[in-house]
């Protein structure tokens, strides 16, 4: 594969140590190579589903907001001014190599 992450995983795929550990790609698998979902993911997952608010509506292309506006004032500090200014500009990306494209 052309995207450095995915050929570690298959060269960890083709790696026969019994201790390796694949942390290249995002997901958790259990010992026969299927999915696990993390217990936090879970309960987050029965949260949301439980919010008469929360939907599956597209967000707007830049992102969400206030993970914007708060990664912005995280990084540069709430009183910069950059941000004062107009000259920072974020959005919000998927996850995963999606971001590197």
């Amino acid at each position: 594969p052309p995207d450095g992450i995915l050929k570690l995983s298959v060269l960890s795929r083709a790696d026969s140590d019994p201790s390796k550990v694949d942390l290249g790609v995002g997901a958790y698998r259990d010992d026969n190579g299927k999915p696990w979902v993390l217990p936090v993911v879970r309960e987050a997952e029965r949260r949301l589903g439980e919010d008469p608010n929360y939907n599956h509506e597209y967000m707007g292309v830049g992102g969400l907001p206030a993970l914007t506006d708060g990664a912005q004032q995280l990084i540069f500090g709430s009183n910069s001014p950059a941000i004062g200014q107009n000259r920072v500009y974020t959005i919000q990306t998927i996850s995963g190599t999606g971001a590197n494209m």
